[in-house]
């Protein structure tokens, strides 16, 4: 689900958003500027209803519920979510049952040591999880565009949220937009 779009102020119930905005343009922003930042961090995002499917109400409630739904629930829903293999929601199930199936990289990932990697990047994330001679590494893309990362050894892809070709042989793994991807040491 994503930040619903609300139109005034007004539609806003969380009282810390009202005194946010009343803030924001006392200090000098616009109404239409600070009523975006509203939208971007309101609580209220989190309190729409919940968006079953792509019936009325977003399949929440036969009753018209006490916020509006976030219009976009004729696509974005719980059921359309699990119609697609490559959803966030088939994402995070394929993780809880990797982190729940006894694996050879379980421990690793567990119980590892979390090693920070610096990038250049400021849209990607890097880091290790070592444990006594197994190593895997997690690179993440926070940017909508595709991203390369250079590799420094040879990895194989044993997780990631989209499809994704094996790291290439000159050590160059490219990332699609907002791609998560857990790679394990090949020795």
């Amino acid at each position: 689900m994503s930040n619903i779009p609300l139109a005034n102020i007004d539609d806003y119930e969380d009282i810390a958003t009202h005194d946010q905005y009343k803030r924001a343009v006392q200090s000098g922003l616009s109404p239409a500027t600070a009523l975006h930042w509203m939208y971007q961090r309101s609580r209220d995002n989190s309190r729409t209803p919940m968006q079953w499917d792509n019936q009325e109400n977003a399949g929440f409630s036969t009753q018209k519920p006490w916020f509006p739904v976030n219009p976009n629930y004729q696509t974005i829903n719980v059921a359309a979510e699990e119609r697609n293999p490559h959803s966030v929601l088939q994402f995070y199930q394929q993780l809880i049952r990797f982190r729940r199936t006894v694996n050879p990289v379980q421990d690793v990932l567990v119980k590892g040591t979390l090693v920070p990697i610096t990038t250049q990047s400021n849209t990607l994330i890097v880091f290790k999880r070592q444990l006594n001679q197994q190593e895997l590494l997690i690179v993440i893309n926070f940017s909508p565009t595709e991203q390369d990362y250079a590799l420094s050894g040879e990895y194989q892809t044993i997780l990631a949220n989209v499809a994704m070709p094996s790291p290439a042989k000159d050590h160059r793994l490219t990332l699609p937009a907002y791609a998560t991807v857990i790679l394990e040491t090949v020795r």
